[in-house]
C-alpha cells in the first residue's frame, strides 16, 4: 500500500514549479521589476515549491520510509564499512552518510548508503566496524534504514 502523502507532496512540489516558472516567463522583459507583479507572484510560487520539495525530501521521507519497513521490511544486521559527515545538518545536528555491508539469506550481500542524522553522543555508535540493526525492503535494496 502506497503511503498518501508521498503523491501529493511530489504533485505539489512539480505544480508549484511548473506554475511559478510559467507565470515567470509570461511577463516581458522590457518592463520594470516592480511593474511585473505575475513575476513576482511567479517567483513566489516557485519558492514556496521548492521549499515544499525540500522538505517531503529531507525531512518526510525518512520517517514515511522507516514507518513502511517497520511493517513489511526484513531485519538484518549490518556491518558499518564507513561514516562521513556530510555538509548538511538539521537542528544543529550533522547529517551523516553511512554505507553498510548488509548480509541476508534471501538477497545475499549488498551494500547500501543510509544518510541520519546524529548527536554527537551518538557518533561513537556509528564507527566503522560495528554491527547495527537495518530493515530494508526485499524486492529493492536500496530502501535501507537503522533501525533504532
Amino acid at each position: 500500500m502506497q503511503n498518501p502523502i508521498k503523491p501529493f507532496f511530489i504533485f505539489f512540489a512539480i505544480e508549484m514549479l511548473v506554475t511559478g516558472i510559467f507565470v515567470s516567463l509570461m511577463v516581458s522583459d522590457t518592463i520594470p521589476l516592480y511593474q511585473k507583479p505575475y513575476a513576482v507572484v511567479g517567483f513566489i510560487i516557485f519558492t514556496f515549491g521548492a521549499v515544499f520539495y525540500l522538505i517531503y525530501h529531507l525531512l518526510l521521507k525518512n520517517r514515511i520510509l522507516k514507518k513502511r519497513l517497520r511493517k513489511t521490511g526484513v531485519a538484518a544486521i549490518g556491518t558499518i564499512i564507513s561514516t562521513a559527515e556530510t555538509s548538511m545538518r538539521i537542528n544543529n545536528r550533522p547529517v551523516l552518510k553511512i554505507q553498510i555491508d548488509i548480509h541476508d539469506k534471501l538477497n545475499g550481500k549488498f551494500t547500501a548508503t543510509v544518510y541520519k542524522t546524529a548527536s554527537i553522543l551518538s557518533v561513537s555508535g556509528l564507527m566503522p566496524g560495528n554491527k547495527i540493526n537495518v530493515l530494508f525492503n526485499p524486492q529493492n535494496t536500496n530502501e535501507v534504514v537503522i533501525d533504532d
